[in-house]
């Protein structure tokens, strides 16, 4: 006994010093930086044993009993880490060191590193449990090259080319690096929002070293996608313990839950982009894995739950009324009901604690703590009254009840963007709901698994239902879904049945996204450079080599930003129109959201049919040039959308006028550059 004691102490002492020597080696990699591709990946591993340090520290500030919480730890260590970083840089600090010294504290939890109490479980072979496993790695790899190969743009085309990425998820970051601070921009609306991801995403770039996300061959864009992946990976295993503790047993359905998670198709697409979908799903699969561990006691399971669901709101708010209730009801669920008051409470005082940066950031700049949201209640901000019902309109559906039904199920064809699905049966859901369908009833009938799986499949009506009426109904707010309908299937695969309905389930999912990748508009190893984007490097030496008709051909090809930056002088200023995604422009940029108050659109109010005065309003803002995207202002004039007084009619009136002349106009994409003319009515050259 002595000496299995003696050996037991040895073997904790190991893994904590190979811990230590794995987090303390990705950290000094990271932070000297070894100037190839590996960089974004050891730190985001280094992020990785920071985490999951901090998540051990978590641990030792709580009961005895909750001690256990080592399986939870990444992710619990995420949200505080996170957490600490958005608030560093809302008090401005964003230094390379301090958020390298954060690191290194929660690397050194690792020391704490509690024995281990259960032996890992040995379990007989079966086909399910291979084939999740398989698939886990399919997914895994899928996300990672995805994340590492291609830069943000040029993937997925139901997120046109990741535009939330180029507009705010990604441009945010970048500005903060500039700027030295998070805050809110008046010109960007998302800034407004809570900002836990890009938060992470501009302190890991400033980690890096580069001076912008952009720099360094894109090294901090490659960064923020990394970091997401792991984020997303991280919940696949939080679903793993979730049905572990749902369902003790050695069946496969904990593999089985993680594999669904991971090859659906949307949890790809927008893990692998640097979004905030599926971290907030990674998040909300934490709060649930904690809720169902009864090894925790009640007021700490409570507080971890609240801790988790505060990250998952602060990546997205919606998770407030998508993912919230699913994991309270599960923590009241696996709690005996004595416990329920000390639970509850300490649940709403740590999820209000993990919000609270962005609640007081908003109440601070514009006196609404929620801004755009609650404006009837708090405010406008600096907002108009059209600009409020503007957004309002943009992000809800004002259908009835069977319109909505309709789009569920059915494709849009009044879409601006064209006829696609928007609901359920989106492609990239592939086969999920019907497979979570025939999961929830066979989980039902079993007697052993029925209160769970009653009150999972309630929840995820109650989500359905949530989608419906508070969002503007588009399929990739169903993401949450995920969560309790993967859960689900891990419940159905008890028995020999169920594990070949898992088995069934996760060969439709893993065909998925096979099918996803092979609709792919190119290989992900023909990704190109960010050159490309930004227009550096071998493009601009190609581009100078070129004769002048070969530059007008090599220009046509290019995305607009790298094109721009060929054709201006390092010292221009570029008012984007009808575009709001300047994260490749490496001039000095003005631009807008279609929400946010743009410069044109307000002297267009101010003197209407009077090019001139525009113009002269531009010149005083330091404008010399603009780029104008005709197609963008036509489709959110289509929507809705669009400043009223940015019509086409009046960005064409300027176009005409004598006071911009023609830089340079596409042959196939309605895409105008100009510049202005001087004050003196000469053109800059």
């Amino acid at each position: 006994m002595a000496s299995d004691a003696h050996r037991g102490k040895r073997s904790d002492l190991q893994r904590r010093l190979i811990a230590l020597g794995f987090g303390a080696g990705s950290l000094g990699l990271s932070g000297a930086g070894t100037g190839t591709a590996l960089d974004p990946a050891m730190l985001v591993l280094a992020f990785l044993a920071s985490a999951t340090g901090w998540g051990i520290l978590a641990g030792l500030a709580l009961p005895t009993r909750t001690r256990l919480v080592v399986p939870h730890a990444p992710l619990i260590g995420s949200a505080l880490l996170m957490t600490l970083l958005l608030t560093m840089g809302l008090l401005g600090v964003m230094g390379r060191w301090p958020v390298l010294v954060v690191f290194a504290v929660g690397i050194s939890g690792w020391l704490f590193l509690p024995e281990r109490r259960e032996s890992p479980r040995r379990s007989r072979w079966d086909p399910s449990r291979t084939l999740a496993r398989l698939s886990l790695v399919l997914g895994g790899l899928t996300l990672l090259a995805s994340a590492l190969v291609a830069p943000p743009g040029y993937l997925w085309p139901s997120e046109f080319g990741g535009y939330d990425s180029l507009s705010y998820h990604l441009e945010l970051p970048n500005t903060w690096l500039e700027t030295g601070r998070i805050a809110t921009s008046e010109q960007n609306i998302y800034s407004f929002l809570p900002g836990l991801m890009e938060a992470s995403f501009a302190q890991l770039s400033r980690v890096s070293g580069a001076a912008s996300l952009v720099a360094n061959d894109g090294k901090g864009l490659f960064v923020a996608q990394a970091l997401h992946v792991v984020i997303t990976l991280l919940g696949a295993g939080a679903l793993f313990h979730a049905v572990r503790r749902a369902m003790p047993g050695d069946g496969p359905g904990p593999l089985i839950s993680s594999a669904i998670f991971v090859v659906t198709p949307w949890i790809v697409v927008t893990g692998s982009l640097a979004y905030n979908d599926a971290a907030a799903a990674a998040f909300f699969a934490g709060a649930c894995a904690v809720a169902l561990d009864r090894r925790i006691s009640g007021p700490a399971r409570g507080l971890l739950v609240g801790l988790l669901m505060g990250a998952a709101c602060s990546c997205k708010p919606t998770a407030i009324f998508m993912s919230a209730p699913i994991s309270g009801a599960l923590l009241l669920y696996a709690l005996p009901r004595r416990a329920w008051a000390g639970a509850t409470l300490a649940c709403l005082i740590a999820g209000t604690a993990m919000i609270a940066p962005w609640l007081i950031r908003n109440g601070v700049s514009v006196g609404n703590p929620v801004f755009p949201a609650l404006t009837g209640v708090f405010g406008n901000g600096h907002w108009t009254d059209e600009q409020i019902a503007r957004f309002a309109s943009g992000h809800r559906f004002d259908g009835s009840i069977l319109d909505r039904l309709r789009l569920a199920i059915f494709p849009d064809p009044t879409d601006p963007a064209g006829t696609r699905h928007r609901g359920l049966m989106h492609p990239q859901w592939f086969g999920f709901f019907p497979i979570v369908l025939a999961a929830a009833v066979l989980a039902i009938r079993r007697c052993a698994t029925r209160p769970i799986a009653t009150l999972l499949a309630s929840g995820l009506a109650l989500q359905l239902l949530a989608w419906a009426f508070l969002t503007h109904v588009q399929s990739r707010f169903l993401i949450p879904c995920v969560v309790p309908g993967a859960i689900l299937v891990g419940l159905a695969t008890r028995g020999k049945a169920g594990q070949v309905a898992g088995f069934v389930a996760i060969m439709i999912q893993s065909a998925g996204l096979v099918l996803l990748l092979a609709s792919e508009r190119a290989l992900f190893v023909s990704a190109p450079l960010i050159e490309v984007y930004t227009g550096n490097g071998w493009v601009e030496r190609e581009f100078l080599a070129a004769s002048p008709p070969e530059r007008m051909t090599i220009i046509d090809r290019l995305p607009a930003s790298a094109a721009v930056n060929l054709l201006t002088p390092e010292n221009a200023v570029v008012c984007l129109i009808g575009d709001a995604k300047p994260l490749y422009y490496m001039r000095d940029v003005i631009y807008a959201t279609t929400w946010d108050a743009h410069p044109l659109g307000d002297a267009i109010r101010d003197a209407p049919r009077n090019p001139a005065a525009w113009v002269a309003r531009l010149r005083d803002l330091g404008v010399t040039h603009l780029f104008v995207d005709l197609s963008e202002i036509a489709r959110l004039s289509r929507s809705g959308w669009a400043d009223p007084a940015l019509s086409e009619d009046a960005v064409r009136e300027l176009l005409e006028s004598d006071e911009v002349g023609f830089v340079h106009v596409w042959t196939d994409r309605p895409w105008v550059l100009c510049e202005i003319q001087t004050s003196t009515g000469a053109m800059r050259r």
